[in-house]
């Protein structure tokens, strides 16, 4: 038989009785020097057909992904040295923008060697102040979004002029030179001469966000990703004249659209945040995804879904990483062992993304469990929340309803969510929040019961469903049962085996083993307490079921 693999961050633990092989879920490959790159933000294209991506982060040192014919074929940039918000280059060069310590600088790199051989500044900004490169004869063109102005340097990063243009975005540059400029919030493109002329201006409309930009010369078309509702590829043709629209590429809706899919469902031309767009040499289209879901750390923000299609519109290949850290929850109510031999497959869900695995190892993605315009409060698109990004999930199925509580790395607050595939398909409708400071022994179990371990004591938060057919995030009351032994002072885990429920922690002096009564030696101590426990004197009655 097959195993079921939950991923934590590059690890697979194996969930699997009897004799089974070893798989995984969540990247395209599954050994470390093929891995696909963590969280990619942005991309650029050969005209031989070689993706180069930049991210914010990849501890296994592919900070700027090398792919080609959908294989990995180098890395550079180590961990951390590009910011992930702007990438470009030429026939010998890559220009990325950089991050702490040299954050509003420009980064380039030697495509043959890899090897970073120049920083020049380009604003006095931070964090994503660059939000776009260009490159084109000879000339590097930046968008300083900070500075609220288009950069030129020439490819030794001498500066050679500017002009202002207010919040400027993704970039593009045409064979007669003019540069092209998304504005993201406007929802507009902009265009310039090279000595920054303004030209025309294409309002996309319809609550449209432009968030990438390609110029098919050959074609003489400007491509423009659409982070609005629409979440397609607008494609606008006479550039020489006034830029009108004349096709579109990819489903309008993306993921979320109804009328060809599931709502959430990810795959083929349904689209994501698109974060890169390119053409190859022989007109083959390329288009970055960044999934939905993350926070203030852009390490962890999104994920990464490379799309490759041929000049008919055929989707070739995908490349697929799941954010570093997180993990994935395997869903009962889809194991379909019992009846066909598991040949459906199952599916995991992490905080966002929902991921299925059918046998063979591969990236997976089957949903984005996010929708940005229906819930624009969702916590795991909340840049100001406090943690890194609500990417670990836990899942329970109660005939046939689910509820998947999200969180992040070291988390303070767990937030719950339920399912009604009726009216949203695959989304997770937001529903509790479990705070403040949650942080050691939290559990989700079968039956949709939470239990914390917290402050010396285990506290149970039962589900008491109001609407079953909706909300199962339900009316949650604490109750307080059995402190643990008192040798202990915080609980760090609770495992919910068939018998019992157990709880491992640590003594205030340091890490110890212990039994129910008392602590012996050092070591992590695990506590065993038979169902049901009984309750302090004073506390609510149980509810068991």
């Amino acid at each position: 038989m097959k195993s079921i693999v939950v991923i934590l961050g590059s690890f697979w633990v194996l969930l699997a009785h009897g004799q089974c092989t070893i798989s995984w879920v969540g990247n395209t490959f599954g050994d470390n020097p093929h891995h696909v790159g963590n969280g990619a933000r942005s991309m650029w294209v050969s005209p031989g057909g070689i993706v180069y991506t930049a991210s914010l982060w990849d501890e296994n040192g592919r900070n700027i992904g090398v792919y080609q014919q959908g294989r990995v074929l180098g890395a550079m940039g180590g961990t951390k040295q590009s910011q992930g918000s702007a990438i470009g280059g030429d026939s010998t060069w890559l220009f990325t923008a950089q991050q702490a310590p040299n954050a509003g600088s420009i980064g380039r790199y030697n495509r043959s060697t890899g090897v970073r051989d120049l920083l020049f500044p380009a604003s006095t900004g931070t964090g994503d102040a660059i939000a776009g490169i260009a490159v084109f004869d000879g000339k590097v063109y930046v968008s300083d979004a900070a500075g609220g102005c288009i950069r030129v340097f020439s490819i030794k990063g001498d500066p050679l002029g500017q002009w202002p243009v207010f919040k400027p975005g993704a970039l593009a540059v045409d064979s007669s030179g003019h540069v092209w400029v998304a504005c993201y919030d406007r929802g507009l493109i902009l265009e310039y001469d090279s000595t920054g002329r303004p030209g025309v201006t294409i309002r996309m409309g319809g609550h449209s966000h432009p968030s990438a930009l390609y110029v098919d010369n050959v074609r003489r078309q400007l491509l423009a990703g659409d982070e609005g509702p629409d979440m397609n590829i607008k494609i606008y043709g006479d550039l020489e004249g006034i830029p009108v629209l004349v096709s579109t590429f990819g489903v309008r809706g993306g993921y979320l659209d109804t009328s060809t899919g599931i709502r959430g469902q990810t795959g083929d031309k349904r689209f994501t945040r698109i974060r890169g767009i390119a053409r190859d040499g022989q007109s083959h289209l390329y288009v970055l995804n960044n999934p939905w879901g993350g926070s203030w750390d852009l390490g962890r923000n999104g994920a990464t879904d490379i799309h490759c299609y041929d000049s008919s519109g055929n989707l070739r290949w995908t490349l697929q990483a799941l954010n570093f850290e997180g993990n994935a929850a395997a869903d009962p109510g889809s194991d379909n062992a019992a009846t066909d031999g598991g040949s459906h497959g199952i599916d995991l869900y992490s905080g966002n993304v929902l991921y299925h695995f059918s046998g063979t190892g591969g990236g997976d993605y089957k949903a984005n469990t996010i929708d940005p315009f229906k819930y624009p409060r969702d916590v795991r698109i909340r840049i100001g929340q406090r943690s890194r990004g609500e990417h670990f999930g836990q899942l329970a199925c109660m005939g046939g309803h689910r509820i998947l509580v999200a969180s992040g790395q070291n988390p303070d607050d767990f937030y719950t969510y339920y399912f009604n595939p009726a009216t949203d398909g695959y989304i997770a409708i937001p529903g509790d929040t479990i705070a403040p400071h949650v942080r050691n022994g939290f559990q989700l179990d079968s039956a949709g019961n939470i239990w914390l371990g917290r402050e010396g004591v285990i506290l149970l938060l039962p589900l008491r469903v109001l609407q079953p057919a909706a909300n199962l995030s339900g009316d949650r009351q604490s109750l307080l049962l059995r402190r643990p032994p008192s040798c202990r002072s915080t609980a760090s885990a609770i495992f919910p085996p068939a018998t019992g429920w157990y709880l491992q922690g640590a003594a205030a002096t340091g890490p110890v083993s212990a039994t129910a009564s008392k602590c012996t030696t050092a070591g992590w101590p695990v506590t065993g307490y038979p169902i049901p426990l009984s309750p302090l004197p004073g506390a609510p009655p149980n509810r068991w079921r």
